[in-house]
């Protein structure tokens, strides 16, 4: 899948897998990502996968699917 921007100005490929938010951050470190999104009871969080693992709630997932 795609994901990017509001205005899809900046685009890139994604991937959606069921897993821990601890194993997904664990992955993004394995490949010098600094965070993920992760979903949880239908609501989108962008989670910091540094050492205190900061969530920042950005709202439903279905707001930001097109």
């Amino acid at each position: 899948m795609k994901v990017g921007d509001a205005s899809f100005h900046w685009v890139e490929d994604s991937f959606a897998v069921e897993m821990s938010v601890n194993l997904g951050c664990e992955l993004a470190q394995k490949y010098q990502q600094n965070a993920i999104y992760w979903v949880k009871n239908g609501v989108l969080f962008l989670v910091s996968c540094g050492d205190n693992q900061t969530q920042k709630k950005l709202g439903r997932l279905g707001n930001f699917l097109r």
